[in-house]
C-alpha cells in the first residue's frame, strides 16, 4: 500500500503540473507570435514553435523534477537529458498510434483523444521510472523483487499486489487447463494461486524452502491437490492436461529436455505452456545477473521446432507470438540504455497499473514484446 499511495500522490501532481504547463505553454505561444519579437529576429514558425517547446520542456522539468516528484538537485543534468529522450520517444509513439488510427480510419476526435491520452500516460511512466529517482521513497533500498532458488534456478514473479499483471499471466494458461494440470517452478505460487482459482492443479518446485512456503500457503485449498520438487521425478506418463510455467525455461541450460519430459507426462491432445521473457536484442545485465541464459526470439522457435523433429516427437508448435510490446520499449530503456541492474516493486505496480489498458495491443501479434507466449501441443 506505501506504494501505491506513493503513486498515486505522483499521479495527482503530475495531472495538476501538466495543466499548469499547458497554459504556460498557451500563454507562451500567444506572447511570442503576437508581440511580434520572434518575427524581429526573423524566425519563421517552425524555429518560434521549437523554441517554445524547449522553453516548456525545460520548465516541464524543473516542475515534474521539484514539485510532482520530490527530487532533489543530483545528476540534475543527467536527469534533464532523460527527461528530453522520454519525451521524443513518447512523442514517436503518438505519432506511430495515431497514423494507425488514421489508416484503420477512426473518427479524428477519437484518435486525437486517444493519442493524447496515450502521451499523457506514456509520459507519466516513463518519467517516473527512468528520469525521476525516489529519494524520499523510505523503502528504496528494499529493491529487489526476484529471489535466487537452490541450483541456480531462478524464478521471476512480479510481487503479490500487482495482482492485474499477474491475473494478464494467468490468463494465458487458464484458456488450456483440464482435469490435470501441473505448473512447474512455481515459486511462491503467485500464478498458481491464481489459476487455482478455475481449475485444479499440482505444483512444482525445486526449492525445499519454496516449497514448504507452497505447502502452507495452499493447505486449505482444495484445488491443489500435489506438490513435486524434482520435475523430473513424475512417471505420470500420458496423465496431463496441461503442463505450464511462467518464466522459468530461460534460467535452464538445456530448456530442451524440459519440453521432452514435459511430451512424455501429457495426455494425446494435451499442451505445454511458457511464458518466457522475449527479445534476444532485450537481453541485459538485469538478465545475467538473474541467471537468465537467453531471452526467447524467432531463432528459438527453429531451435525448438528442430529439436521435435531430431526427437520425432508428436508435437505441433500451436503459438510462438510475442506479448506486451509496450513494456519492450520500457525494457530496453531501463535495462539496455540506462543500464539498470534493479527491478523495483514500484516497476511492477507501474505495469500493473498498465496492463489493463494496454492488453490489447498483444492480440496485434507483433513482430516484438517483452514477453512471449508458447504453446504446444501433443498429437
Amino acid at each position: 500500500m506505501f506504494f501505491i499511495n506513493r503513486l498515486q500522490t505522483r499521479t495527482k501532481r503530475y495531472l495538476a503540473s501538466g495543466s499548469l504547463i499547458f497554459v504556460f505553454n498557451l500563454a507562451l505561444a500567444w506572447v511570442a507570435i503576437e508581440s511580434g519579437y520572434f518575427s524581429s529576429l526573423k524566425l519563421g514558425n517552425n524555429e518560434i514553435h521549437l523554441i517554445i517547446a524547449e522553453i516548456t520542456i525545460l520548465l516541464s522539468f524543473l516542475i515534474h523534477n521539484f514539485y510532482t516528484w520530490g527530487s532533489s538537485s543530483a545528476h540534475i543534468f543527467r536527469k534533464f537529458i532523460y527527461f528530453h529522450l522520454i519525451t521524443l520517444a513518447t512523442l514517436l509513439l503518438r505519432i506511430v498510434a495515431f497514423s494507425v488510427m488514421d489508416f484503420i480510419a477512426v473518427p479524428w476526435p477519437i484518435s486525437f483523444t486517444i493519442s493524447v491520452f496515450l502521451i499523457i500516460l506514456l509520459n507519466f511512466v516513463g518519467f517516473d521510472v527512468f528520469v525521476f529517482s525516489h529519494e524520499n521513497d523510505s523503502r528504496a533500498d528494499n529493491q529487489c523483487i526476484y529471489e535466487e532458488n537452490e541450483l541456480g534456478t531462478v524464478v521471476l514473479e512480479s510481487i503479490e499486489d500487482a495482482e492485474q499483471y499477474n491475473r494478464w499471466l494467468s490468463s494465458k494458461f487458464e484458456p488450456f487447463l483440464g482435469q490435470k494440470n501441473l505448473e512447474f517452478g512455481a515459486g511462491n505460487g503467485t500464478i498458481a494461486n491464481l489459476v487455482s482459482e478455475t481449475g485444479t492443479i499440482e505444483v512444482c518446485e525445486i526449492s525445499d524452502s519454496r516449497l514448504a512456503f507452497l505447502q502452507d500457503r495452499f493447505k486449505d485449498r482444495e484445488n491443489v491437490t500435489a506438490y513435486h520438487q524434482d520435475f523430473f521425478g513424475i512417471e505420470a506418463t500420458n496423465s496431463y492436461d496441461l503442463i505450464y510455467s511462467s518464466n522459468v525455461l530461460e534460467h535452464c541450460e538445456n530448456d530442451l529436455e524440459f519440453i521432452e519430459h514435459s511430451y512424455n507426462l501429457l495426455k494425446p491432445g494435451g499442451r505445454f505452456v511458457a511464458i518466457l521473457p522475449a527479445g534476444a536484442w532485450l537481453y541485459s545485465n538485469l538478465d545475467k545477473n538473474l541467471g537468465h541464459f537467453r531471452r526467447y526470439h524467432l531463432v528459438d522457435n527453429i531451435r525448438i521446432r528442430q529439436f521435435i523433429k531430431d526427437k520425432n516427437l508428436a508435437l505441433d508448435m500451436k503459438s510462438f507470438r510475442f506479448l506486451n510490446p509496450l513494456g519492450a520499449f520500457g525494457w530496453y530503456l531501463k535495462y539496455k540504455l540506462l543500464g539498470s541492474t534493479k527491478i523495483t516493486p514500484e516497476d511492477a505496480m507501474v505495469m500493473n497499473a498498465l496492463i489493463p489498458w494496454i492488453s490489447w495491443l498483444d492480440w496485434l501479434h507483433l513482430p516484438f514484446g517483452q514477453n512471449l507466449l508458447m504453446v504446444l501441443e501433443k498429437k
